[in-house]
């Protein structure tokens, strides 16, 4: 899948999400896995991108959607999780863009053990894992079917602007506000 598809993906998901308006005061907001200050463990944050959405000029796209250049990346990889898997301790093998298409996460964070994060598959099931140093991060997929994601890693491991909004996750969805 290339870059032109994904943007479009995420084109047409927002276009479903958002009532057609004026695009220039809409922001992505996401929840963010990232590395704390001393880089010994992992933390959440809420991230806001600071570029907003703008109306969508890709071929195909219908009046009122909007458009939202994510980040430079390097590939897209297309990843099948089985029902009800654990997959432990353990870092981002790179900073990367993750999009939940189905199925659901749930990730904790050792630093602060109750909170959470659970995402669910489908449009909006974005976040950034983005802690590749330290003693990273919990991931489980609890749902009964097969959680099927992207798992994009960030160009040069780039994230792009944003503020932070929270030192916790955004709630259960990326989300356009």
């Amino acid at each position: 899948m290339g870059l032109f598809t994904l943007l479009s993906i995420l084109s047409l998901s927002s276009s479903v999400l958002a009532a057609p308006r004026k695009n220039q005061d809409k922001h992505l907001t996401a929840t963010a896995i990232v590395n704390t200050p001393d880089n010994t463990s992992s933390a959440f944050e809420c991230w806001q991108l600071t570029t907003p959405f703008d109306a969508a000029t890709l071929d195909g796209t219908v009046a009122g959607a909007m458009n939202l250049g994510l980040a430079d990346v390097t590939k897209v990889n297309y990843v099948v999780r089985p029902p009800h898997e654990d997959y432990g301790l353990h870092n981002a093998p790179n900073a990367q863009i993750v999009v939940y298409l189905s199925g659901s996460i749930n990730i904790t964070v050792p630093t602060v053990p109750e909170q959470q994060s659970v995402i669910l598959g489908g449009g909006h099931g974005l976040f950034f894992a983005m802690d590749t140093e330290g003693e990273g991060h919990y991931a489980t997929y609890p749902s009964d079917e097969q959680t099927i994601g992207l798992m994009i890693p960030l160009k040069d491991g780039k994230a792009p602007e944003h503020v932070v909004l929270d030192d916790k996750p955004c709630g259960t969805t990326s989300s356009i506000v």
